[in-house]
């Protein structure tokens, strides 16, 4: 190996390193610099999907028609760019997907339901642009407080029918460490959404039996967000025979550590992306409604 080679493996080295031991958002950050110098995807970065400035969104395609994945990020409704996962997009990108991941526009900037119409916006658009005009299937993912807009704009219909289109659109979701059916408490979390829509902002609000087949991934070291919420959900599509799964990790996993699990150099330790593509795989036909619990 050059000079040159050690060095960039040294860096690489390190980026692992610091993503899979300090597991916070700093480790998000070096497992993410690592795949950016190192995937083989075709990128095309900022496309925009509505007129509004921050509604970009970036298209890791594969060189032939192939099922589409829309992922949607978390970070609090507050924090958080598309650049920073590059790695969930190269997850997806190596098991066969185009992969599609927007910004949306966050607290203090915006108040709700505005993040949760710009991933709607989202979704029509790579509806309507990919997914219908290769007649693939569309998939949606999303961690923390990006399942908790996907959630709300898969279960309440009134968001697609902006845009001419219903959740019907949407072949499966699958929901990582989602916060679907919390009430604000911290004063940051009341200003984001209002105290007048605490029961607007549930998930299970809306939930009325026309959802796409849904994924539910919890851990239980998850110490930000109550694994109750998947519970719930799960009991509100259940009641609707809405076709339902949930997966249980073990308590050595984390908050953040839902979504550094689909990094490629990780997803052998927990299978997290290995049961989505499942899902996802085995949902794109109809499944006689019931709901099964897995002991990952």
């Amino acid at each position: 190996m050059t000079g040159k080679g050690w060095i960039i493996a040294a860096v690489l080295g390190t980026f692992v390193w610091l993503g899979y031991t300090y597991r916070t958002d700093i480790g998000l950050w070096g497992i993410n610099k690592a795949v950016v110098l190192t995937t083989n995807a075709s990128i095309e970065r900022n496309v925009a999907f509505g007129e509004a400035p921050w509604q970009l969104l970036d298209i890791y395609s594969q060189p032939q028609a192939a099922p589409v994945v829309i992922f949607i990020y978390g970070g609090s409704w507050s924090s958080g760019k598309k650049s920073e996962y590059a790695f969930v997009a190269d997850a997806f990108y190596r098991k066969g997907y185009t992969v599609v991941i927007p910004d949306y526009a966050k607290y203090p900037d915006v108040t709700y339901p505005t993040f949760v119409e710009d991933v709607s916006a989202a979704i029509a658009w790579t509806f309507k642009n990919i997914a219908k005009d290769t007649n693939q299937p569309l998939y949606l993912a999303a961690h923390s407080a990006g399942a908790h807009s996907a959630a709300l704009v898969s279960s309440d219909a009134g968001y697609l029918q902006t845009h001419d289109l219903t959740p019907s659109v949407i072949t499966a979701f699958a929901g990582l460490a989602g916060p679907y059916n919390f009430t604000p408490e911290d004063p940051q979390y009341v200003k984001t959404f209002g105290k007048d829509n605490f029961t607007d902002m549930k998930a299970n609000t809306h939930v009325s039996g026309n959802e796409p087949s849904t994924l539910l991934l919890h851990a239980k070291g998850d110490e930000i967000v109550a694994m109750k919420n998947a519970l719930s959900f799960e009991d509100a599509l259940q009641k609707e025979n809405v076709y339902v799964e949930t997966a249980f990790f073990p308590e050595s996993l984390n908050h953040i550590d839902m979504v550094l699990q689909l990094h490629p150099w990780f997803e052998n330790d927990h299978q997290i992306l290995g049961a989505i593509d499942q899902f996802f795989t085995t949902q794109t036909h109809k499944h006689d409604t019931n709901s099964r619990t897995s002991k990952l």
